[in-house]
């Protein structure tokens, strides 16, 4: 059976998945991440040790999803929003959002700690970005923060969960929802509301332009400003 070309975004025809296989995708691959690390598979008190985590990381979310969507619904990475068409046009939307979704996001992040009154703690892969020394190590940095975990990322939420979502509540529901998770699973209380406010302009993004590789541009220029921000401070 050939590969169906869906729309993930707009599109009213449903995806070949439902939330809770969504789900209990998503739950067994993070299962298995959690089973290598307290085994000690797993370290993140290195950068080589981040970056190859990273790595693994996106291989595994990626390779999982794409399994799934491929042995059980008979379907491929077009059905993820990974499609051609478009393509330089979705990158370079892409690239451009990306720079405003950073600049509103670090002034929402500046904005909260002001009101708040202190500023948020370190998050582990801050900590291991000021372990960067020289060009080529802050490069290798850059690449696992601003294309392996992208790539992951928008494949997890826009690519697999939201078109669930969407058939099961609706758009507005759906990017609601998938915003949510997102910022949930990032876990930082104090980053929260800025978390929130980047995870709706992706999944926008998403919407508006029908492909993932759009997400993927707007996240990896968002997360590669950050990251120089990091070094730059």
């Amino acid at each position: 059976m050939g590969t169906r070309q869906i729309n993930p975004g707009l599109s009213q025809e449903r995806v070949g998945w439902n939330v809770r296989e969504a789900l209990y995708v998503l739950l067994g691959i993070s299962l298995l991440q959690t089973a290598l690390y307290y085994i000690g598979f797993v370290s993140l008190d290195s950068l080589d040790k981040f970056v190859g985590w990273s790595l693994l990381d996106a291989l595994m979310y990626s390779g999982g999803i794409y399994l799934f969507v491929k042995l059980k619904k008979h379907g491929g990475w077009a059905d993820l929003g990974l499609n051609s068409k478009r393509l330089m046009r979705s990158i370079l939307i892409g690239m451009g959002a990306g720079i405003v979704i950073a600049v509103t996001v670090t002034l929402a992040g500046d904005l909260m700690v002001k009101l708040l009154g202190r500023s948020p703690e370190p998050q582990p892969v801050q900590v291991v970005a000021e372990q960067a020394a020289g060009w080529w190590r802050v490069g290798v940095f850059l690449f696992a923060g601003s294309l392996v975990a992208p790539v992951k990322e928008e494949l997890v939420f826009r690519g697999f969960l939201y078109p669930a979502l969407r058939d099961r509540v609706g758009v507005t529901w759906g990017i609601l929802l998938t915003t949510l998770f997102f910022a949930l699973v990032h876990g930082d209380l104090l980053r929260f509301a800025p978390l929130l406010m980047g995870g709706a302009a992706l999944n926008l993004l998403f919407v508006r332009t029908r492909s993932l590789y759009a997400a993927i541009a707007a996240h990896g220029v968002w997360n590669g400003i950050m990251a120089l921000l990091v070094f730059w401070r």
